[in-house]
């Protein structure tokens, strides 16, 4: 049998006095430097002992995954919340971000240790915020970019894009066109047809899938728009693709 070597991380002794008032400040550490987005005194805060990991520790234990994930649920609420009362982000667009991370907990099969996932998950939560937040400050025909890519199985049009950007739809379509040089109408289609082609080579989807999936309520209508814009019908870019990589 192996002995196990001890490793370089921290151990918490259950049998020692609990300092909790040290705990409760490095945690506050970790709120203070991601409300100012500071990702080195962050990731510093973060090799401190905190409650969090605390308690994370107590219940792994003792086998108790449940526990885990709940003071990991807890860890990034309050993440969350710190970052929403600095005003980096929106409330709504935060909260999306915030369920989107405690998903990934609440299905997570194979926990690592605690203090290596607590890690993980609060670094991904730092660079989840600081992507949000740099797109945030992106020009408006880039913000309505990168929107549509994002958005690309829903129903589009220059209305719901003003909606969302929060700007009129003449100075929207003014401004994109400038930009990229071509209508927002026609950029969706070019980004749909880019999505179905994707699907169309990595998946045996049939057509009328495709096009409820890109969000057209008529198949035979997205069957033309990739007709006009790829030179062929999607079945026969389909066949193209299969027998170009037989003959490879």
């Amino acid at each position: 049998m192996c002995k196990k070597i001890p490793t370089a991380q921290k151990e918490v002794d259950l049998n020692s006095k609990i300092d909790l008032t040290a705990k409760f400040k490095n945690e506050q550490t970790i709120f203070k430097t991601i409300k100012d987005l500071n990702f080195n005194q962050f990731n510093k805060a973060l090799d401190k002992l905190t409650l969090t990991q605390y308690m994370g520790t107590i219940f792994e234990q003792n086998n108790y995954a449940r526990g885990e994930k709940d003071v990991m649920i807890r860890f990034v609420s309050l993440l969350m919340s710190n970052v929403i009362e600095s005003g980096q982000l929106l409330i709504d667009v935060a909260l999306k971000k915030q369920d989107e991370i405690l998903g990934t907990i609440e299905f997570k099969k194979d926990i690592p240790p605690f203090e290596i996932w607590m890690k993980q998950v609060a670094i991904r939560c730092f660079k989840e915020i600081q992507k949000t937040k740099d797109e945030s400050a992106l020009l408006i025909p880039e913000k309505c970019s990168s929107y549509i890519k994002n958005h690309i199985n829903q129903k589009l049009s220059l209305t719901i894009l003003a909606q969302n950007l929060g700007c009129s739809k003449s100075s929207l379509a003014h401004s994109f066109k400038k930009k990229y040089n071509q209508t927002i109408s026609s950029y969706i289609n070019i980004q749909k047809v880019k999505a179905a082609q994707y699907m169309l080579i990595n998946s045996s989807v049939n057509i009328s899938e495709i096009a409820y999936t890109l969000a057209f309520n008529n198949p035979n209508y997205f069957m033309r728009i990739f007709k006009h814009y790829v030179g062929i019908s999607p079945t026969a870019y389909r066949v193209n693709i299969r027998i170009n990589s037989n003959i490879q």
